[in-house]
């Protein structure tokens, strides 16, 4: 009678290396699997991809457009178009010519109501004849009612602007030329002349060609650097 044996597995022998085969392969074949393996010799994974030309276009669409938003805003915040601007907006835009001086216009609208908001809206309320009780409301009447003048005057008409001259001032001849104005903010609003960094003095041009009439006024902007902003400080007529 024979005795029964227990034949024991290896560890190798035991787990299986492929479908087809229960033993472990030799050093020969783990070194080809290996070699099959592996990419080519200087190129990795990731270098053998790239990316689709779409995608690519489509990168540099979008550079492309945060590179002109970027050239606008700093174009647009330059003193020449700054001074621009405001004096389209004296024609046009009371919201817009407010958020455009250097200081809180504002501030010095209320100074000669004692900062009161209520006594400044009741008074324009009767000299523009609407009624006001907020800014929103004031720019809206204050432009209807500027807008009907020209009217009146011109007929239909359309306003446009051009910069002609733009001149470097150091501020302390800035100073001497404003010095009246800025001693109405710094009596009103506690404006700080020492804030002036820098200024210029920007020469534009307004049209306001009418079915009537045609009008041209040039004006002299002065438009200075605060905190790093540029902004109109005043402005006179020049002809």
């Amino acid at each position: 009678m024979e005795e029964n044996k227990t034949v024991t597995a290896t560890p190798e022998q035991a787990i299986p290396h492929g479908p087809e085969s229960t033993t472990s392969p030799t050093k020969a074949e783990e070194a080809a699997v290996v070699q099959d393996a592996a990419p080519e010799s200087g190129a990795s994974p990731a270098a053998k991809k790239k990316p689709p030309l779409k995608l690519i276009l489509i990168g540099a669409a979008a550079l492309a457009a945060i590179i002109t938003v970027t050239v606008i805003l700093i174009s647009r915040s330059s003193p020449s178009s700054i001074a621009k601007r405001y004096i389209q907006a004296l024609y046009t835009n009371d919201k817009t010519a407010t958020s455009l001086w250097a200081f809180d216009f504002n501030a010095l609208r209320l100074s000669s109501y004692d900062g009161s908001e209520e006594e400044f809206f009741e008074a324009q309320s009767e000299e523009l004849s609407a009624d006001i009780t907020s800014w929103s409301q004031f720019y809206k009447a204050t432009d209807q009612n500027y807008q009907e003048e020209l009217e009146d005057e011109f007929g239909k008409y359309k306003v446009s602007t051009e910069v002609t001259r733009t001149r470097d001032i150091s501020v302390k001849k800035l100073l001497e030329e404003t010095d009246w104005w800025i001693k109405i903010l710094e009596k009103e609003i506690s404006f700080d002349s020492d804030s002036i960094a820098d200024a210029r003095v920007i020469t534009v041009k307004a049209k306001i060609a009418g079915e009537d009439d045609i009008e041209r006024t040039k004006y002299d902007v002065y438009v200075v650097k605060i905190g790093g902003t540029w902004g109109v400080l005043d402005y006179e007529v020049t002809d």
